[in-house]
Parts: structure tokens; sequence; C-alpha cells
């Protein structure tokens, strides 16, 4: 009798096990349904991906290029002054100063005086890495410097969450960009080497935090708006004097006129008559000038 009690009782146990088992698989199959069901709705949810205004026209009239290394450059790379910018699109200081300094900058560019090379490194987090790497592939289809401006703007306005993929690959569709060859670029790596180089010559250089500013090779204390745009306006000083002839001729109201010839009239052209034959009395001596008088050739002797 106790035997059979004892085996009923483990028999209940293990259908309890059983049943409590197959409830729990239940569960985690609920759970991973409910878990891919969210990620079906958020991947195919519209991204918010704002572009700033009139971040399209502006930079139209500017030129645009790469420096030796590969980065982002805009301005004549012949210019007197060269300006070279680590930063980081995640960075609040780095926004600060691109919200403040960078269009001062941006005018001395276009005015020739400036040359201005934008480097960047994966400081601050927030998928910066990625944010540097849709840039670079950015700066392939001719549109880095739109996009350089977004990212900022959405360092600024998403939190902790700006430069999810989504929003990055929406972003650069926005501004006109080839989704396919944009996608491909990110997925493929093709500019992860750049960055990488660009994170290991910033070590080397001492670089040590973001934003650094470098004006003529030489780093910049002051990283404030002010101590930027004076740092580079001391740089450029030697050269202000050195300006251009203007292309336009000045005209008589500007007093620097270039003076007229004139071609001479007909009688200033030719000689008269009398001015062309000397008289009688210019042409010869006189015989009181030719001879010389008696007191004279006595005090000579």
């Amino acid at each position: 009798m106790a035997k059979n009690r004892t085996q009923r009782v483990r028999q209940a146990r293990e259908k309890q096990r059983r049943r409590n088992q197959q409830r729990n698989i239940a569960i985690g199959v609920a759970l991973v349904a409910v878990i891919v069901l969210m990620l079906l709705i958020v991947s195919n949810t519209p991204t918010e991906a704002p572009i700033p205004e009139g971040v399209a026209e502006r930079y139209e009239d500017v030129q645009q290029g790469t420096s030796e290394e590969g980065y982002p450059m805009l301005g004549d790379p012949d210019a007197p002054v060269s300006i070279i910018e680590y930063s980081s699109f995640s960075c609040p200081h780095c926004a600060e100063v691109h919200d403040t300094a960078f269009p001062g900058i941006l005018d001395r560019v276009r005015e020739g005086k400036v040359s201005f090379t934008y480097i960047p490194l994966p400081v601050a987090g927030r998928n910066v890495e990625g944010a540097n790497r849709a840039a670079m592939c950015m700066q392939e289809q001719g549109l880095f410097w739109e996009y350089h401006d977004t990212l900022f703007n959405w360092g600024e306005t998403f939190g902790n969450s700006p430069f999810t993929q989504n929003r990055l690959t929406a972003g650069a569709e926005a501004l006109g960009a080839n989704t396919d060859a944009f996608n491909s670029c990110v997925s493929g790596g093709e500019t992860q080497f750049l960055l990488d180089t660009a994170n290991s010559d910033a070590a080397q250089d001492g670089i040590q935090s973001t934003p650094t500013f470098k004006v003529n090779g030489a780093l910049v204390e002051d990283i404030t708006a002010a101590g930027i745009l004076d740092a580079i306006d001391t740089a450029y000083a030697p050269f202000a004097d050195q300006g251009t002839e203007p292309d336009t001729e000045p005209t008589a109201e500007d007093g620097d006129a270039t003076p007229v010839e004139v071609e001479p009239t007909a009688e200033e052209a030719e000689p008269t008559a009398e001015d062309a034959e000397p008289t009688a009395e210019d042409a010869e001596p006189t015989a009181e000038e030719a001879q010389p008088t008696a007191e004279a050739t006595e005090s000579s002797g």
C-alpha cells in the first residue's frame, strides 16, 4: 500500500513538472513572438530624420574637395590660412562650436582667406562610429557638408539615440543620396580605414579631446567662437596687405584715374615756320658778338 501511494505521488509530481515545462515553453514562444512583432513594427515605422532649413543652399558657392589624406575640405587648398578641426558629431561642445564659430569660418572660406578640413573622431558615444561612417559615405556622393550640418542638428535634437541606422539612412535619402550606394558603402566598411587612420593620427598628434583646432599647424587654446576666429584672423593678418589690384579701372570720380594721353593738335604736332627756321639774327652772331672788344682782348692778355 505504502509503495503504491509513493508511486502515485511521484507520477503526480512528474505530470506537474511536465505541465510547468510546457507552460514555460508556451510563455517563451509568446514572448519571442511579441518581440519579433515589435521589431517589425519599429523597422517599418518611418524614422524621423529632419534636414535643417537652408542646408542644401548653404554650400552652393563654396569650393569643396578633400585633403591629401582624404578628409573633407572646404575652400582653396592654397589659401594662406589652413584650419583643421578634430571633432565628433556626438560631442555637445563640438555642436556648440559648429553653431557659433563655424558660420564665421565659412565666411572666411568664401573670401578665399582660409581652407577648412574636418577630421571625424569616435568621441562621446551614441553610435557616433556609425555617424562617422555614414558621413564619409556621403562624402563619396558630394554631400558630406550638408550631412555634417544635419548630424550636428540631430545630436542636439534626439537625445541618446540621434544616430540610429534607420535615421542615418533616411537622412541620406532626404538629401538626395543614392541609397543603394550609401547602404553598400556603410555595410561594406569602405571608409573604415580612413576613420581608423584619423583616430591613430590624432592620438600621435596628442589630440586628447574634441573639438580641437589647428590654425596653420598651431593649436588654438581658446575653444570659443571668439577665440577660434581671433586665432584665424591673427594668422591671416600678415597676408591682409598683400591684396591684388582691382579688376575694374577706377573712374575719374575715384581720384586715381589713369592719365589719358591726348593726341596733339595739328598746330602742336608740326612746328610753324617761325619755330622751324631760325631768323637771321638767331643764326649768325652780330659783328660785335663775333669780335671781342679791345678791352676784352687786353684783359685776357
